[in-house]
């Protein structure tokens, strides 16, 4: 292992290099403490000088009990990556039933949204109610709490049979548009 330190003998230009690099951190931290004293009201900088030297401190005792570093020690593993490969069922999918009524009992309202140039009233709806068969002409607004979908003039949205927005432009055949998008693949 020519070429490696050994186990219990550390490089001293290593250690070195880390005494020279804790000293400037060292004097680094009261300087950053002032730095934040004369950001704050008169009456707090001792408060924040106080806060800055105890972080100091905090991290001082972390650094010493769950360091990272293995000082002397041949080889050091911070992270370790392990890839595999197996055969997994393919999932199945539940369809969903047909929704009972029209997509109105999910509109939540409506609001004005910029279409075309021009503020359109534009009614909004509950994402989470949509469901299969539900057909919203645009423009509409649809609100999930992870994301807004926007339907413009020339598009509407379907619910397909798996819960799926579906968005076209008007006037074409949703059923060519799903085969010719399958055969894509």
């Amino acid at each position: 292992m020519d070429g490696f330190p050994t186990l219990g003998i550390p490089d001293t230009g290593d250690t070195a290099w880390m005494l020279a690099s804790s000293a400037l951190v060292l004097l680094m931290t009261p300087g950053l403490a002032f730095f934040y004293g004369g950001m704050v009201r008169s009456r707090s900088v001792l408060n924040m000088i106080m806060m800055s030297v105890s972080a100091m401190g905090v991290v001082t005792v972390l650094w010493s009990l769950y360091g990272y570093s293995m000082v002397g020690a041949p080889v050091e593993l911070i992270n370790l990556r392990v890839t595999a490969r197996g055969l997994t069922p393919k999932p199945k999918f539940a369809r969903s039933p047909r929704a009972r009524g029209a997509a109105a009992r999910a509109r939540l309202g409506t609001r004005a949204a910029w279409f075309d140039g021009k503020w359109v009233r534009t009614p909004v709806y509950d994402g989470l109610q949509l469901q299969n068969g539900h057909e919203i002409k645009g423009p509409a607004i649809v609100q999930q709490p992870t994301t807004t979908i926007i339907v413009p003039t020339d598009f509407d949205l379907k619910v397909d049979d798996f819960n799926n927005y579906l968005m076209y432009r008007k006037g074409e055949k949703l059923a060519a548009l799903v085969k010719r998008l399958g055969r894509s693949k």
